[in-house]
């Protein structure tokens, strides 16, 4: 499952932008130079093509995958990296609790 996201996040992503996991399933993704309008755009088409996948697990399972999404941008939510991802962690997290497969700005 993560290989897969893994994936669809390189697909998606500009060679300016950089990704990597955080924590056991969760991923961080830096997109210098990008306003919080282009960065929802782009996760947008993430959510959209994760939602169409069905993964399968090596005991022939299917899976559905949803992503909750938080968005931070730099200088309006952090001055740092640390706290960026603290922002963004926090709106991931209402994400989580809006439903799931959805995307809010911390």
């Amino acid at each position: 499952m993560l290989t897969t996201i893994a994936e669809d996040l390189a697909t998606l992503s500009r060679e300016t932008d950089i990704f990597f996991r955080y924590g056991g399933d969760e991923f961080v993704i830096c997109m210098p130079e990008t306003s919080l309008g282009k960065t929802k755009s782009i996760t947008e088409r993430l959510l959209a093509k994760v939602d169409t996948k069905n993964i399968v697990t090596p005991k022939g399972d299917s899976l559905h995958v949803t992503l909750s999404i938080g968005l931070a941008e730099f200088p309006k939510h952090g001055i740092n990296l640390e706290q960026l991802i603290e922002a963004s962690d926090k709106a991931m997290y209402i994400a989580k609790k809006s439903g799931r497969n959805c995307i809010r700005e911390a």
